[in-house]
């Protein structure tokens, strides 16, 4: 793989967990004699920002060390500048509360098993989602499965409770105060309108 490597920490990732990784992953990588940039995302929309400045500065990897939220970011700030014809490729650091993404392709789960994946150049491609102009590596949900996701997202789960658990906490709190929303989604197909995620 290329020579740059260029890191993005999510410091509020698994209670801190991101910036830990991601001085060992910097380490490892120097171990293998591979030059490496360490940022820290300092608020919600940054690490999007700093994806950019990786391309801008020649970057052939970019490192998402946090969740499914700070990859969702990165890879809607990873498009060539102008003029350019380069396209880093994403690695993830898992380090969120649940890293579905990471989970679901198995990616390396730790810094060494990453930095050797980034050494050797093993790369796995996969399918993007798009919203408008925005793209997501995972799922898009509406609904009660948003209103959880958001829930759990905003940190507000007990702080021992990870993964599933903590969606499973959400779920139980939401659940008794949710407002069924009436929608009408149209496909290249069909049209649906009416609520969801209701019982009559």
């Amino acid at each position: 793989m290329g020579s740059e490597v260029f890191v993005i920490a999510n410091p509020m990732a698994g209670d801190g967990k991101a910036g830990e990784l991601s001085h060992r992953l910097v380490e490892a990588l120097s171990r293998l004699q591979v030059s490496t940039t360490l940022k820290t995302a300092s608020s919600a929309g940054e690490s999007e920002e700093l994806a950019r400045l990786a391309i801008a500065e020649g970057s052939d990897v970019i490192v998402a060390s946090g969740g499914d939220g700070t990859v969702h970011e990165i890879i809607n700030g990873i498009k060539p500048c102008p003029g350019s014809t380069v396209t880093p490729v994403l690695a993830v650091l898992p380090a969120g509360r649940c890293n579905d993404l990471s989970t679901s392709i198995s990616l390396p789960d730790s810094p060494i098993k990453l930095a050797v994946a980034i050494k050797t150049g093993n790369i796995k491609k996969i399918d993007l989602g798009k919203v408008g102009e925005r793209f997501f590596a995972t799922v898009a949900t509406l609904g009660f499965d948003s209103e959880v996701a958001e829930y759990v997202d905003s940190g507000a789960p007990p702080f021992f409770l990870s993964g599933v658990l903590s969606y499973i906490y959400g779920l139980l709190i939401k659940l008794p105060r949710y407002q069924f929303p009436e929608i009408r989604i149209r496909t290249n197909s069909s049209i649906f309108q009416g609520r969801i995620f209701w019982q009559q």
